[in-house]
């Protein structure tokens, strides 16, 4: 199975892992199409290993498509914060809690 790798680049977006856990993936984010300094946390998934068309595909880790946030991926970026130091304490408490089992959420099934 594919690991994710140190750096690397996704979606045009610049990413280094800054903190990985059991459950969730914290990561610095750059890009050339905005200039505040960007933080996301990733909920930990994996695909398993597949044939399509006769071919044999590697399972590995599963990077967020666009429909995943704000479910399974979460984006901080400085603007929106006071500081930076705020950004960061706001971005650990939901990797924190993508490891201690309060995230993902479960959608509640009505009767």
């Amino acid at each position: 199975m594919k690991e994710l790798e140190q750096e690397f680049k996704y979606k045009g977006v610049n990413f280094k892992i800054l903190k990985e856990g059991k459950n969730a993936i914290l990561l610095d984010a750059k890009s050339d199409f905005y200039d505040c300094p960007s933080v996301e946390v990733w909920h930990k998934r994996t695909r398993p290993d597949t044939t399509i068309a006769g071919n044999f595909v590697e399972g590995g880790f599963k990077k967020p498509s666009n429909e995943d946030y704000p479910y399974n991926a979460h984006q901080f970026m400085e603007k929106h914060y006071i500081n930076n130091t705020d950004m960061m304490i706001t971005a650990l408490k939901r990797f924190n809690e993508y490891e201690d089992g309060k995230r993902p959420k479960k959608i509640a099934v009505l009767d």
